[in-house]
């Protein structure tokens, strides 16, 4: 851990920093599943959809920003490459992020599992 002027204990600080890295795994990888959603969108709804999906990929890339910058200033290093997201949000199984299933092409067979991710 990097020395800091945060006033945290040194373990409070640890375990943010391993909750944020975590989070940061889960919105790059939805941030990821965003994209693939608006590259192969098709159908009636395209344009809309489309756009919705490049929409939330872009404020996903804003909220990775927030997390990875809060880890840094509590004395980590943010640790999410494109390997370090698949190992993570694989080793976490119980709470991994459906997969989206990019062979499906029919509109209502995509928009609920991403829908589902979002809390939505």
């Amino acid at each position: 851990m990097y020395r800091t002027r945060n006033d945290l204990p040194i373990d409070t600080r640890s375990k943010m920093i391993a909750i944020l890295n975590s989070r940061l795994a889960d919105v790059i990888d939805l941030r990821t599943q965003a994209k693939v959603a608006h590259w192969n969108m098709k159908g009636l709804q395209f344009v809309p959809l489309h756009d919705l999906f490049d929409r939330v990929a872009e404020d996903l890339d804003g909220y990775a920003d927030l997390i990875a910058e809060r880890a840094v200033q509590l004395g980590g290093v943010a640790r999410e490459t494109a390997r370090q997201v698949a190992a993570s949000t694989i080793s976490r199984s119980t709470r991994r992020l459906a997969t989206w299933k990019s062979t499906s092409l029919r509109l209502q067979a995509r928009l609920p599992p991403l829908g589902g991710r979002s809390g939505t």
